[in-house]
């Protein structure tokens, strides 16, 4: 019984961002700092108008060519993250389709009968 309180104490906390601190800023090509929120206005340019379908990939790649930052496609996934302005992930279908074994309905002796080979050497 303690242990069902323990989990729904730990539920209410919220967790503590892992790893290393954000920085806030990043470099550009010629070594000069752009603030977060100045990336931030350069993807809110690029996403309005009507091509304003990007993933985060070809926002890196715009970033690096027009505004000649030196930026990581995880930042620009976390900035369009706290933007809101990503698409939800897609579920491609799997080009493997699940088969299942076939349920046989035995009802006597020699109806089925089934190998399993082993390659030891």
């Amino acid at each position: 019984m303690y242990y069902y309180h323990q989990t729904a104490e730990k539920e209410d906390k919220k967790p503590d961002r892992r790893g290393r601190p954000i920085p806030g800023y990043s470099v550009t090509q010629s070594g000069t700092k752009v603030s977060d929120e100045q990336i931030e206005e350069f993807l809110m340019e690029a996403v309005e108008g009507e091509e304003g379908i990007y993933g985060y990939r070809k926002l890196t790649h715009y970033l690096r060519t027009e505004h000649k930052l030196v930026i990581s496609p995880k930042k620009v996934y976390r900035l369009c993250d706290e933007l809101n302005i990503l698409l939800p992930k897609r579920n491609a279908p799997s080009p493997y389709p699940k088969r299942l074994a076939k349920q046989h309905v035995i009802t006597g002796p020699n109806q089925l009968w089934q190998v399993e080979l082993n390659m030891d050497r």
